[in-house]
Order: structure tokens, then C-alpha cells, then sequence
């Protein structure tokens, strides 16, 4: 039926890959694009396309324009940054947007400044995802926070609306035919969408990505310059921040391993406990079949001080006395103990997302370098992370259903 046809066309945008961290992560982008571009803004005065002119902003006191509107505007982003009061915060960001850069011809050339559309996408995501302020402190590092599929919608709209108006609009419409087209098209295309399977819709998302690097190579390349239109112009950073909200982030799958691997890790680190709890709330969700079943996990965690641990380096061939105090990975497949930065990110790997992302550019830099840094951070953790209270090597404080992920005893791995 019409309806049920409806409503699996809405399913495509349930994010179920979106996880608190990876937003908060895309969150922190926004906020220094922010600083950047509106902070500059507001340094010397308002664009053209804005909603507060020139003069208006000359009659200003001199105080105000050198002195509280940029702190106060770096005080927005910054808020923005860690989350605090996030839907707030969007909404106030959004209304210096509109001020100082105006909402854009976002719908005429993905070239332009976007945040007037992206900025409000923050406020509809809730306000307490992993990694923000209203996070700290919980027991359950996850919460109930899930990204609504309306932004994901609404992201999705503003690239195809912004892609159709450049390669094919703008060429051939002019004066008030295409101001028309600008507007009225984006309507069109919002009814559109309902109506793409998942498969169609994965295609123009990453068919728009596409595009966007061409625009780059195109500028970059010096090729633009000689069409005598816009509709070879660079894509702005804000609009390319669109594809991060559009997509999936399930579709970067986790690195494949047929068994379940095992982190250990100083039950008295306070910074190894961050780091148990950051993995637990960004590794993709085990199903509810299988939550009983723990050879279906893909991770398992242990404290060094546990048989587990012994038993890991019998069978290794490893000694005590050359292991660190900190984050340890046991790698089933290679039957191997990684170590130091090569432990975090392959657990980072095995997380999949934006995180296995960030860890494939992580290992292209040489291995003495990251060891070095990350010995760096051992060496200083005790004094930035408060030592556990639970000081028995035992799991950091989680909720129950997170304890069957723990293995406190001697076990197979």
C-alpha cells in the first residue's frame, strides 16, 4: 500500500549507526567551523546576504563590536564544542548566522556558508549524546540518546536540493525563473525523498560526495576558472559537513575478525576506565538475540590483574615484566598481544564507524612517533584522571547489562 510504502521509505533514514561519541565528534567540527568563519564575521562586520546591514552595526559601540559580541560569540562555540545546553546554543549560533552571514544561497551554489541550515540540525539531535556536558557523570555511558531521523531526512534534502540547483539550475535559469526554481524545487525534493529505497538513497549521497571532490579537483586544478559560471564552484566546508549528518556512519564497517578479541587494561587507571567506557558506548550495539551469548561479542575486557590476563600471556610467549600498565589487545585471529598505540587503535578499528576512520589515518604515522605520544599520556594520566574508587581491578561503574562484557576471572580467548 501507499502508506506501508511510506513508512519504509522513512525507515531508510533511521541512523543506526549513529552513535553519541561520533556525533559529538561531527558536534566539535561544527563549533570550530563556527569560531572561525562566524567569529571572523563578527570581527568585521556583517555580510551582505545578512539580516543586520552595515550601518546598523556601525552604530554599535565601539566596545561592543571590539569586545562582547566576539567573546560572547566564542563563548557560543565553545559551548557548542563540549555540548553544553546544546539545543540552546544552536539556536542562538543560528541566529548570529542569520545576522552577520544570512541563510545563504545555499540553494543556488553549494559554494556558499551554510550553517543558517546546519546549526538548527544540532538543536533537533537532543541534548545529551555521548562526549557532551549533559553525558558527564552517568553511569550508563550510552543514555537514551539516538539520532532522530528527521535530521538525517533534512540532510539529505539540503545536499540533493543544493547539487540539483548547481549542475542543472543554475545553467539555464535566470532572474525570477530561477528564484522560483530555488525555492520551490526544495519542497519537491523533501517529497521526494520519501519515496527512494535505502539502495537509491545511499547512491546520492555518495554520488553528491562524489561531485563534491570533483568541485575541489576541478578548483584546484585551475580547470573552474575558465567556464564563466558558478557551477564548477568549490563546495564550502560547511556544505561538505552535510554529507557527515547524511550519511550512515554503519556503512564504514567495523575491521572484520572471525573471533572475539579481548582488551585489557589497569583496573587503577582512571584513564584506562574512560577508555573501557568510551568503547562500550561507541562499539556497534550487540543484538538482542545474541546479548547472552558472549563468543558473539566483538570485544570482551579484562583487567590486567586477572588470570585472564596470565592466561593471555602464556599463551603468547610474553613476559610480565615487558608488558605496560595500560590498555593491552589480545588479537584472536593472530593470536598476538598488540601494545600501546597499536592496542588502541585496532580496538578503535574493531569499533568500525568514523572511529576506524580516524584510526586508519592514526596508523600513518610511524609507530616510534605514536608510541612516544602515547607514553606521553601514560606518563601524565594519574594526575588528569582520578584513580577508581574500586581499586580491586574490577569494571569501571556501568550499569549491570554492561558486566557480562567483563571477564574478572580466568577464561578462553
Amino acid at each position: 500500500s501507499t502508506w506501508g510504502h511510506f513508512s519504509r521509505s522513512f525507515a531508510m533514514f533511521e541512523p543506526v549507526g549513529w552513535t553519541g561519541g561520533q556525533f559529538s565528534l561531527v558536534r566539535i567540527i561544527v563549533a570550530i567551523y563556527c569560531a572561525v568563519h562566524l567569529g571572523g564575521l563578527v570581527r568585521s562586520g556583517p555580510l551582505v546576504t545578512g539580516f543586520l546591514r552595515a550601518e546598523q552595526w556601525d552604530s554599535v559601540p565601539l566596545v561592543v563590536q571590539r569586545w562582547v559580541a566576539p567573546l560572547a560569540c566564542f563563548a557560543l562555540t565553545k559551548m557548542l564544542a563540549i555540548g553544553m545546553a546544546q539545543v540552546w546554543v544552536s539556536i542562538a549560533l543560528t541566529l548570529v548566522a542569520l545576522l552577520f552571514d544570512g541563510p545563504g544561497p545555499l540553494l543556488a551554489s553549494p559554494s556558499s556558508p551554510c550553517l543558517f541550515f546546519i546549526l538548527p540540525l544540532f538543536a533537533l539531535a537532543g541534548s545529551d549524546p555521548y562526549m557532551s556536558w549533559a553525558a558527564s557523570g552517568r553511569v550508563d555511558p550510552r543514555g537514551r540518546w539516538a539520532m532522530p531521523a528527521l535530521v538525517t531526512l533534512v540532510a539529505n534534502g539540503l545536499i540533493i536540493a543544493g547539487y540539483f540547483n548547481t549542475i542543472i539550475a543554475a545553467p539555464l535559469y535566470h532572474g525570477v525563473g530561477k528564484a522560483v526554481l530555488t525555492y520551490g524545487k526544495t519542497w519537491l525534493f523533501f517529497g521526494a525523498l520519501y519515496m527512494l529505497t535505502s539502495e537509491y538513497l545511499r547512491v546520492v549521497v555518495w554520488g553528491a560526495s562524489a561531485v563534491s571532490q570533483c568541485y575541489l579537483l576541478l578548483c584546484a586544478t585551475g580547470v573552474s576558472r575558465g567556464c564563466g559560471n558558478d557551477v564548477f564552484a568549490s563546495p564550502s566546508l560547511s556544505f561538505l559537513l552535510l554529507h557527515l549528518l547524511a550519511c550512515d556512519p554503519s556503512w564504514l564497517a567495523a575491521l572484520p575478525s572471525s573471533r572475539c578479541d579481548r582488551v585489557f587494561y589497569d583496573g587503577d587507571c582512571g584513564l584506562c576506565h574512560t577508555f573501557i567506557r568510551f568503547v562500550l558506548a561507541e562499539a556497534a550495539p550487540i543484538r538482542e538475540e545474541d546479548e547472552d551469548a558472549p563468543q558473539k561479542y566483538t570485544l570482551m575486557f579484562s583487567p590486567l590483574q586477572s588470570p585472564a590476563f596470565d592466561s593471555a600471556l602464556a599463551e603468547a610467549g610474553e613476559a610480565r615484566a615487558n608488558m605496560p600498565d595500560s590498555v593491552i589487545a589480545w588479537q584472536a585471529d593472530a593470536r598476538k598481544l598488540l601494545l600501546r598505540s597499536s592496542a588502541a587503535l585496532y580496538v578503535m578499528q574493531r569499533m568500525g564507524g568514523f572511529w576506524r576512520v580516524l584510526a586508519e589515518l592514526g596508523l600513518l604515522f610511524p609507530l616510534g612517533f605514536r608510541d612516544r605520544v602515547y607514553d606521553f599520556v601514560a606518563s601524565v594520566r594519574h594526575k588528569l584522571f582520578a584513580r577508581p574508587q574500586n581499586k580491586d581491578g574490577g569494571c569501571p561503574m556501568l550499569p549491570k547489562a554492561f558486566r557480562r562484557r567483563f571477564d574478572l576471572g580466568d577464561a578462553e580467548h
